[in-house]
């Protein structure tokens, strides 16, 4: 009798002090891991949806200049009346969207110009998107000029003849974008603070003026002529030189 319920007391004596703290411990790996896993899960989620998305934009804009007799043709500010010449209207007008839609219009063009907007929503979907690319490049053809819009009249806007771009396969036209506050921009202009955004893999996402899409990394970036961008892995965004 006494075998048996020393036997009894054994098998319901409690955990040590170390044998909870270890069971915590890898709990917490655990846990740590999951949410690794889900993160990457749902950054993969948004590269495709940001790669598929500069697609379909950078296809759009691309036909337009064609119909512009191989010109682009940008407004580079924001503000009426030339706002048709954003990038974002461009493609909202070609799409078949009213250019002066309700919000439910700006949304439909979002998906498909934004990074994320589930877990980046816009501001203003008009300027926080995908960003134009106005940097030049002089060696490879990339130069772009001021010039005065067609409709509406005398209105500044940014030209870059296609023929003259030599290398368009290492050109982008739009890229991921970001200000210091991690604002997506309509455009890429180092000059007014708004450049690359590098995003979940430290890398940005660009459609090319050949038409394709890539992923590029620091070197390849500097290579296309940018010098700054914003990393966006962190918030606030952190500056970093290419």
């Amino acid at each position: 009798m006494k075998t048996s319920h020393r036997l009894h007391h054994r098998s319901f004596r409690g955990f040590t002090l170390v044998e909870l703290l270890v069971t915590l411990s890898i709990v917490g790996v655990l846990s740590v891991l999951v949410f690794l896993f889900a993160k990457r899960g749902m950054d993969g989620a948004a590269a495709s949806r940001s790669l598929s998305g500069m697609r379909q934009s950078g296809a759009i804009l691309l036909a337009d200049a064609q119909d512009k007799n191989g010109r682009f043709r940008f407004h580079v500010d924001s503000g009426s009346p030339a706002e048709a010449l954003l990038p974002y209207n461009i493609v909202r007008t070609a799409i078949g969207l009213n250019l002066n839609g309700g919000a439910g219009d700006a949304g439909e063009v979002c998906e498909i110009m934004h990074w994320d907007p589930s877990r980046l929503k816009p501001a203003k979907p008009t300027e926080n998107c995908f960003g134009l690319n106005f940097t030049d490049v002089p060696d490879s053809g990339v130069v772009w000029q001021t010039g005065e819009s067609e409709s509406p009249p005398n209105e500044a806007v940014r030209i870059l003849i296609a023929a003259t771009v030599a290398l368009p396969g290492r050109h982008p036209l739009l890229i991921t974008s970001s200000n210091a506050a991690g604002e997506e921009r309509f455009r890429v202009l180092e000059s007014a603070g708004e450049l690359v955004g590098l995003r979940a893999n430290g890398r940005a996402h660009a459609f090319m003026m050949d038409g394709s899409t890539r992923e590029l990394d620091r070197s390849a970036l500097k290579d296309a002529g940018f010098s700054r961008a914003y990393d966006n892995r962190t918030r606030p965004p952190k500056p970093v030189t290419l």
